[in-house]
């Protein structure tokens, strides 16, 4: 058996690399950096424009006579802009300063498909051939010995997902773990098949059978660890009953119990919004801001809220105009920085409404990768040198300066 056919029989039991430790001297380097960063992606294409809404605007109004937020009913966060109504849980994170708004986000050449758009994002590369993910290039970069028979103690990050996906691939396969609930993932792991310890012969077959058990043995001691950590810790606040709001109370745990992961996905679904668009999106909103607005309050009295922020991302906003029952794929879109690290307010310029590219969308401001070399730099401390080679290209964050503290 093929080593890439094992990682993939492997991933079914939810773990998607060989687990072996760096060596501990480079561990050890990495352990006084105590920032995590949660990444949620709002799959589909959330329309911004219904999200941070311009109300004074009359051209929103004008273009969008049925899926328009009356004014009278959006949050207001500013002269001209508000919240959906249905994101009464991030109003109060916004209120007190814990929350950023960056306007405007896109990149060149916007492309519609769902996968290859979601695959730019994911991978922070425009090119023809996506090979890796940004995230798992900044996990190389931290752990430079990174590679699937030499990994750290913990995972360096975790999906909390059902499978992988390219955020965190790097060069040399994953480098993050997937994983939705630590319990059956253990349970799994516990009723694998032992293989027997004999010493394997020296030839090609043999090789490959030590590497099998080295799978085995080690997928077993991160499920054990997820297990141990996500179990000691109790959530201190009643989360609502979604996926979404599982996943980040799972989080809250893991960091709260010393789990030394520093980058941590997860998604909501749903927000290709073509149609029924006003029974849809405002219900994920309202998923997506009261989830968020309990993760917030947990880690606050867990007393780790200095330690994580949270990023939202999604493959692109909608079109300007409503096409009667929802909206289209579009281009630009805002998006969210929350945590107590946060510096508040609306960042970057709002695209012109009536100033469109060729399809009836919103031209970008901002490329989406100012907004990542700012978290890479501002928050997880990378070296402009460093962020660069993630990013494979120099990215101007001087309009997000300050967003992290």
């Amino acid at each position: 058996m093929k080593r890439r056919t094992f990682l993939k029989i492997c991933g079914s039991l939810a773990a998607s690399w060989p687990l072996a430790k760096l060596a501990p001297a480079l561990a050890s380097q990495q352990t006084d950096f105590q920032r995590h960063l949660v990444v949620l992606e709002l799959v589909g294409g959330n329309d911004g424009l219904n999200t941070v809404i311009p109300f004074t605007d009359s051209a929103y109004y004008k273009a969008r006579p049925v899926v328009a937020v009356p004014a009278e009913s959006v949050l207001p966060i500013s002269e001209n802009f508000g919240l959906h109504p249905e994101m009464e849980g991030l109003l109060s994170v916004w209120e007190a300063g814990n929350a950023a708004i960056v306007l405007g986000l896109g990149y060149p050449d916007q492309d519609l498909s769902h996968f290859r758009s979601t695959d730019i994002w994911r991978g922070a590369d425009t090119s023809a051939v996506i090979e890796s993910g940004w995230i798992g290039r900044y996990l190389e970069t931290i752990y430079p010995g990174l590679r699937e028979d030499n990994m750290p103690q913990d995972p360096a990050g975790l999906e909390i997902k059902n499978q992988d996906t390219l955020l965190m691939k790097a060069s040399g396969g994953q480098a993050g773990l997937a994983v939705q609930d630590p319990a059956k993932m253990f349970e799994l792991m516990q009723s694998a098949v032992s293989l027997p310890q004999t010493t394997p012969p020296d030839t090609f077959a043999g090789k490959e059978l030590a590497f099998a058990r080295s799978v085995a043995s080690q997928a077993q001691q991160y499920s054990s660890r997820l297990y141990d950590v996500s179990s000691k810790i109790s959530n201190q606040v009643q989360y609502p009953s979604s996926q979404l709001a599982e996943d980040l109370a799972l989080i809250a745990r893991l960091v709260a119990g010393g789990l030394d992961t520093r980058i941590y996905s997860v998604a909501l679904t749903g927000f290709d919004t073509h149609a029924n668009q006003l029974q849809v999106q405002p219900q994920l909103l309202r998923t997506f801001s009261d989830a968020v607005a309990a993760f917030l309050s947990d880690i606050e009295a867990l007393g780790i809220s200095d330690k994580i922020i949270l990023m939202t991302t999604s493959e692109f906003g909608r079109r300007v105009k409503d096409n009667g029952s929802g909206t289209d794929h579009g281009a630009a879109a805002p998006h969210f920085l929350l945590g107590n690290a946060i510096n508040g307010g609306l960042y970057g310029i709002q695209p012109s409404l009536t100033d469109l590219d060729a399809s009836g969308n919103l031209k970008f401001n901002l490329d989406f990768r100012q907004m990542f070399g700012a978290v890479l730099t501002g928050w997880l401390g990378l070296r402009n040198e460093d962020t660069a080679k993630i990013l494979m290209g120099e990215f101007d964050t001087s309009p997000l300066a300050g967003i992290c503290s």
